[in-house]
């Protein structure tokens, strides 16, 4: 019966919301990728394959492209951020603390701290690199100590 044609054979996914329109709605916003994929109705990976067939761009700077033409059509100036010149390092490891407590590295040049269980981590940012690589060289030691943690290699191939 051809009145059932369109509905039997139309292989549309219609859960899928058009990934140029929600995206060309909602430029100014900021996303993840996983947003993106949520928010149009997709898988991560689906999500991806999907916006590969419709950009050569990463979803990330398709939106940096759609602000800045919305921008110039607007007859906006871009002022490119202040060039800065800091220094900076990452300090990680395994830890046998299934939660480490760093409050010990307490300087002003420590950045961020990771939070992921049976890790240590830091990151160290200063305008001076001198400061960094002391502080690189005083802290490696105390981390190895306090917290190191070496698991052995995998005797087999992971299946």
């Amino acid at each position: 019966d051809k009145r059932f044609a369109p509905t039997l054979f139309d292989f549309n996914e219609p859960w899928k919301i058009d990934i140029l329109d929600f995206l060309d709605k909602n430029y100014m916003y900021e996303f993840t990728q996983e947003d993106l994929a949520h928010y149009t109705g997709r898988s991560l990976a689906t999500f991806k394959r999907d916006f590969k067939k419709i950009s050569d761009l990463t979803p990330e700077k398709w939106l940096i492209r759609k602000r800045l033409e919305v921008a110039y059509a607007r007859g906006e100036e871009y002022h490119l951020p202040q060039q800065r010149h800091d220094n900076g390092a990452l300090l990680v490891s395994l830890s046998r603390q299934a939660a480490p407590d760093t409050s010990q590295f307490n300087d002003p040049e420590v950045w961020w701290r990771m939070t992921k269980d049976h890790h240590v981590g830091l990151v160290l940012q200063s305008s001076s690199f001198e400061r960094v690589s002391y502080l690189i060289d005083d802290y490696i030691p105390r981390m190895q100590r306090d917290f190191m943690a070496i698991e052995p290699p995998a005797t087999s191939a992971l299946t």
